[in-house]
């Protein structure tokens, strides 16, 4: 027993030590966010003295952007549609349809998640998120149903909380993230 408590707590200390070294990188990323916060919102003479004849900077084009974005995304309307693997499946299809809608719109609030990402991304340069199942209570399961308890939850990491593997060029090639 007391050798399977040493090994958990060398593999959490070895995770401690990835996510400080990504945070780490992550923290060194954040003069550049403060920076472009004020740019996004119109301060682009943030640090320069103000004259009184300087005509107010409007060449930003991240806030365009962004703006188009959301108005695509509100003009868009996501349509979930259930395939039939097999001519037997046609009846589930309809179903998981239907399911996968009403999540999608009313239990997840995709479209709000969708701004919300489309922000963090003309700001941070990045978005982080993931759909997963939540188990309530950890791994529950019902024995008479036959079928985990819990639901599906939405999550949107803010971007200065998101650290991967530093070494890493891409996300596919990260050894860790979190």
């Amino acid at each position: 027993m007391a050798e399977k408590s040493i090994e958990k707590s060398k593999f959490l200390s070895e995770l401690e030590n990835m996510e400080l070294v990504g945070m780490e990188k992550t923290r060194e990323w954040v003069s550049l966010w403060n920076e472009s916060l004020r740019y996004f919102f119109s301060d682009q003479l943030s640090g320069n003295k103000r004259h009184k004849d300087w005509d107010w900077v409007v060449v930003n084009y991240i806030w365009p952007t962004a703006m188009q974005e959301m108005a695509k995304l509100t003009n868009t309307t996501f349509k979930a549609i259930g395939v039939p693997r097999e001519g037997t499946d046609t009846a589930s299809a309809e179903v998981w349809q239907g399911a996968v809608q009403y999540l999608w719109d009313k239990k997840l609030n995709m479209r709000l998640q969708h701004a919300k990402a489309i922000l963090d991304s003309k700001i941070f340069g990045y978005r982080v998120s993931k759909i997963m199942w939540e188990d309530q209570p950890e791994g529950a399961w019902d024995e008479e149903t036959k079928e985990w308890i819990g639901d599906v939850d939405y999550k949107l990491w803010h971007p200065a909380h998101f650290w991967m593997d530093p070494h890493a060029e891409s996300l596919e090639d990260a050894q860790s993230a979190g």
